[in-house]
């Protein structure tokens, strides 16, 4: 939280490694340690200007995936413990009408909405106030558990 990286760099960290254990979904109180390693979601221009400004980073850009990359990578590693699935809000969603912060989506399906596409137009790393909307096409990341909550809620609880 104290360090921004979400509002200043607009960079979504999706897990911490440290020693050896991985963190997924950490939120704002998380406590970053040296030699924590993050998975982050950004764009390179932002991660450069980050790594720029916090000297205390190490930042390997050798290592930088994009978004497709990444989840065919997750999708053939059966171990894997992060996972993207993208739904769309219908009709009667209990979705519609909440916001994230509203829907308590990372506190009860400790997953996280990276984007949503509206009309045609992408909104990467939605503000925590976004509203969604009928037809919203939501990105999300989770473990598969966790997504499957997640269009539990959106499918099967609705109003």
């Amino acid at each position: 939280k104290d360090m921004n990286f979400r509002k200043s760099y607009n960079v979504i960290i999706l897990a911490i490694k440290r020693d050896g254990i991985q963190y997924n979904f950490p939120d704002g109180d998380f406590i970053l340690k040296d030699n924590d390693i993050l998975l982050t979601i950004s764009s390179i221009t932002m991660l450069r200007k980050m790594d720029l400004d916090y000297e205390s980073l190490t930042m390997d850009f050798n290592e930088v995936k994009t978004l497709n990359e990444f989840n065919i990578e997750q999708q053939k590693n059966k171990k894997s413990q992060i996972n993207c699935l993208t739904f769309i809000i219908e009709k009667g969603s209990f979705w519609i009408g909440n916001s994230l912060i509203d829907s308590s989506l990372m506190k009860e399906a400790k997953c996280m909405v990276i984007g949503i596409e509206r009309d045609d137009t992408p909104i990467v790393n939605p503000s925590s106030h976004v509203v969604f909307q009928e037809n919203d096409m939501v990105w999300a990341m989770g473990d598969k558990k966790t997504l499957y909550k997640l269009l539990e809620k959106n499918y099967f609880d609705k109003i």
